[in-house]
């Protein structure tokens, strides 16, 4: 049985713990956010943006962005869909070696995205992509480092050089009509997937359109937008058909390259199987 002088230090204790963790929890509210870089390549900054992260219950990093007006003050609550999604994030390893597409939930009250990552090697560092488009402006991309600074980046473990033009991806195999192009040329890169050697007519939607694709310049860490589409028809008629609920799902597909500084550039191709799962593909361009 305690003793009032036992009960006494007791709750003495747990109120100090409080203050304790009420101080903890301000001065957490008082650690500026990271401001990012914006990484949209041909994009225009018309935002600024806010980047915090802290440690998940059970593991990984929880991790928030939010979005503000050019003053930094006013936040943007109301964004377009692209994707199916009013943000698509992106993490990748410095090496390039890892990627995941990640699709964040979001308070629209407050214009909040909030993701949980995790799996991250503590030997790395990794970077965060933020996409996504402000109702009131153009497209916004912005860059962030999940980890503290001092994490130097670890370089590729190999020259960088175009990769083969086919990749097995799950039961598919996606391949590029090319993965050596010509330099500050626009261009169109070719897409085809098949399963057990014939075109796959069994995929299914992702993010709106047949295939969804990212790309990042390897030496400036810039983001390229791509938007896979339907081969014979356009983007304008893919981004109709997507909005309309008419998701495109044919293996023959085209991708839009904007005109590309000479160097090497990373992209991950992302297909839905006919059992639902979600298979990519990476590859290697080079601009020469």
């Amino acid at each position: 049985m305690e003793g009032p002088t036992r009960r006494g230090l007791g709750g003495f204790l747990a109120a100090c713990a409080a203050v304790a963790a009420l101080g903890t929890v301000a001065l957490a509210e008082k650690v500026p956010g990271q401001p990012g870089t914006f990484a949209l390549f041909g994009g225009t900054q018309a935002t600024k943006a806010d980047f915090r992260t802290a440690p998940a219950t059970g593991g990984g990093q929880r991790v928030r962005v939010r979005l503000f007006a050019e003053d930094g003050k006013t936040p943007i609550v109301a964004f377009a869909v692209s994707g199916e999604r009013t943000m698509q994030m992106t993490l990748i390893r410095d090496d390039f070696a890892t990627f995941k597409h990640l699709n964040p939930s979001v308070d629209a009250s407050t214009g909040t995205f909030h993701e949980t990552l995790t799996g991250l090697a503590s030997d790395h560092r990794y970077y965060l992509y933020a996409d996504t488009i402000p109702a009131s402006t153009n497209e916004q991309v912005y860059r962030f480092n999940v980890q503290p600074e001092h994490i130097p980046a670890v370089p590729p473990a190999s020259t960088l050089q175009a990769s083969a033009k086919s990749v097995s991806a799950g039961p598919y195999t996606v391949a590029l009509g090319d993965t050596t192009i010509a330099a500050n040329l626009p261009a169109k890169l070719l897409i085809g997937v098949k399963s057990h050697g014939k075109m796959a007519w069994d995929l299914q939607p992702i993010q709106g359109g047949p295939a969804f694709a990212t790309m990042i310049d390897t030496s400036t860490l810039d983001y390229i937008h791509l938007k896979p589409f339907q081969r014979g028809t356009s983007p304008q008629a893919a981004k109709s058909a997507a909005m309309g609920g008419n998701a495109q799902t044919s293996p023959y597909m085209t991708a839009e390259l904007p005109a590309l500084p000479a160097g090497a550039y990373k992209l991950w191709v992302q297909i839905r199987g006919s059992d639902g799962n979600v298979y990519t593909a990476p590859f290697t361009i080079v601009a020469q």
